[in-house]
């Protein structure tokens, strides 16, 4: 795919989210090893110096099921594979997200790589503004995905993230190449193209290679930006409770987080745009004008045209 960003937005669902009271939540989705917690640590660190905004990652790998006796011997035998959708709690997964969505504090588990179970004491956040839930399989549960005002997929070349996976494992562990790459085609890789790789239809924002795609990391952290602005000037929404930014996970949770970018006002409009008489298509004249500027501004921004804009194929 050609172009720096793809837009596939979902109006019911994405209309709203500027003006609804609760934290705002993205979903991060791409294969392993995609570069997704690199983007993300930009966003973060940008939202930290520039906006007064408070912002949770959640890691799905936090969510691990944990494992019996014999599960767990033949894990340390490498005969388990943990990129299918079997081995997460999506159900505690997506209470976690309820409970946040309703201005509660929640504890997010720890899971413990060496016991394959959960630690005692998890991470406990209180109710941020924004909700970064980032992993492989993020957008494949229908119900998580209803929970979500935007879906993010993080698009890299299969080449890339296993050698980048090389590095990484080779690097925590003195497990060799050759088995690494064994247990890459085994497990990772297949469990990518079956049930990874078909939750990109889903994405509103689907983000190609990845964190080198500074333009998109830059349209992204924009449109966060103008979201949080939006929710600050509506009269309708109500505040979200100020609470401390929680960020990282523990060392003791495993890592799989990335984020990128959107078109800007065309998935969230904002309010001091104005109002007109509405199109047959349902949008005012002024969210038209405004929407083909931002298209024109982030064409020249990315050195292209209407092309990212146009909705990924079935």
């Amino acid at each position: 795919m050609s172009g720096n960003v793809a837009s596939t937005a979902s109006p019911n669902r994405l209309d709203s989210p500027a003006y609804r009271p609760g934290p705002l939540i993205i979903g991060i989705a791409g294969g392993s090893d995609s570069g997704k917690t690199a983007v993300c640590n930009v966003i973060v660190d940008r939202l930290k110096h520039t906006a007064p905004s408070r912002v949770a990652i959640i890691n799905l790998q936090s969510f691990y099921k944990e494992l019996n006796e014999n599960e767990v011997k033949m894990a340390q035998e490498g005969e388990m594979n943990f990129d299918h959708p079997d081995a997460f709690d999506f159900d505690l997964v997506q209470a976690c997200l309820e409970t946040l969505s309703r201005g509660s504090p929640v504890t997010i588990p720890e899971y413990n790589k060496a016991t394959y179970r959960r630690q005692t004491r998890g991470r406990t956040i209180d109710p941020p503004d924004i909700i970064m839930l980032v992993g492989i399989l993020v957008l494949y549960p229908k119900e998580l995905r209803q929970l979500l005002d935007m879906m993010v997929f993080v698009d890299v070349d299969s080449d890339e993230r296993l050698g980048t996976r090389v590095k990484r494992k080779c690097s925590e562990s003195p497990d060799s190449v050759a088995h690494v790459i064994n247990h890459y085609i085994r497990f990772v890789k297949p469990s990518f193209e079956e049930f990874v790789l078909p939750t990109k239809k889903y994405a509103d924002i689907i983000i190609p290679r990845g964190h080198h795609n500074t333009a998109a990391v830059d349209l992204l952290y924009a449109h966060i930006n103008d979201v949080l602005r939006t929710r600050s000037r509506s009269t309708t929404s109500t505040p979200t409770p100020l609470t401390p930014i929680s960020t990282a996970p523990s060392s003791n949770t495993l890592s799989g987080v990335d984020l990128v970018t959107s078109p800007l006002r065309e998935l969230f409009p904002s309010p001091s745009e104005g109002h007109s008489t509405p199109t047959p298509s349902g949008h005012s004249a002024v969210d038209l004008r405004a929407n083909q500027s931002v298209r024109r501004k982030t064409g020249e921004l990315l050195g292209s045209s209407g092309h990212m804009f146009k909705p990924v194929p079935e």
